[in-house]
């Protein structure tokens, strides 16, 4: 774990992990276990600084217009403000039931299922 050096927040910590994976389902369990207790540790130390609404993010792929490192890194940011906006510059709305659908639509046919489990998702 280390301190940003280009930081969302002045307290942005990041957890980079040894081995460089491109991609979180690329990382061991041993080794995601090692990876949850240092953010966990971050975590606790933002607490302790008085923050209590912090965000955790995994990124991970390759370099692009909206990375810039190669491998699976964390950030651990406390008191980050998402905003109204999605990431196209729009005003963010709350879904239809019919976008729900297309969606839920979408995530069958990646995972080849007519129908989704029940019991992972919450029905409104």
């Amino acid at each position: 774990m280390t301190y940003a050096i280009a930081p969302y927040h002045k307290h942005h910590l990041l957890v980079i992990p040894k081995k460089h994976d491109h991609a979180i389902l690329d990382i061991r369990k041993n080794e995601m276990a090692d990876i949850t207790a240092l953010i966990r540790y971050g975590l606790s130390l933002l607490h302790k600084l008085g923050y209590h609404n912090c965000s955790v993010l995994a990124r991970e792929g390759k370099i692009g217009k909206i990375k810039s490192i190669e491998h699976m890194h964390y950030h651990v940011v406390p008191a980050v403000a998402l905003g109204d906006l999605d990431h196209y510059g729009k005003q963010r709305k709350v879904i239809t039931r019919k976008e729900i659908n297309k969606i839920l639509s979408d995530f069958k046919k990646a995972y080849g299922l007519r129908k989704m489990p029940e019991k992972h998702w919450k029905k409104n």
